[in-house]
């Protein structure tokens, strides 16, 4: 009998796909009413689901034995969503701060920023988690250079 290992990983995987694309999607369409920085102020790329599902697929395809061969695509997958949810994180975070001039409540100012580089922090934890899997199970990050 074929293991569920490998499907639940790539499941994972695939929903934090389906879940940052379509926060992209929420942001870059425009609504009635919501201008651009207040739809970016409302992106939360570094949630629980986005910045949890990632290490758990690499657990799963790396650190249970026995390791899966998909193990190291896997981790490579993961690294590439961690960047993209990074890096869309921090640009949402910073072009939803002028929203906060609108926002009356000291206490939603200083929630949106603990909250945004939180949320940061987290993921690129998990980020360097997950670069430690993708080395340990024969992963490369040099780049060379013919010349």
């Amino acid at each position: 009998m074929a293991s569920l290992r490998p499907l639940f990983a790539w499941a994972l995987l695939g929903y934090v796909a389906i879940d940052v694309f379509f926060t992209l999607a929420r942001w870059l369409e425009p609504f009635r009413g919501s201008g651009f920085v207040q739809r970016a102020h409302s992106a939360d790329f570094t949630t629980f689901v986005t910045v949890g599902f990632p290490i758990l697929a690499v657990l799963i395809a790396a650190h249970l034995q026995p390791v899966l061969g998909q193990a190291k695509v896997i981790a490579a997958v993961a690294l590439g969503e961690y960047a993209t949810i990074i890096g869309l994180g921090a640009l949402s975070f910073v072009v939803g701060l002028p929203h906060l001039a609108r926002v009356d409540s000291a206490v939603s100012i200083l929630a949106y920023v603990i909250y945004g580089f939180a949320g940061l922090a987290f993921a690129a934890l998990a980020a360097f988690g997950v670069v430690r899997s993708f080395l340990s199970v024969g992963g490369g990050l040099t780049v060379k250079l013919d010349g």
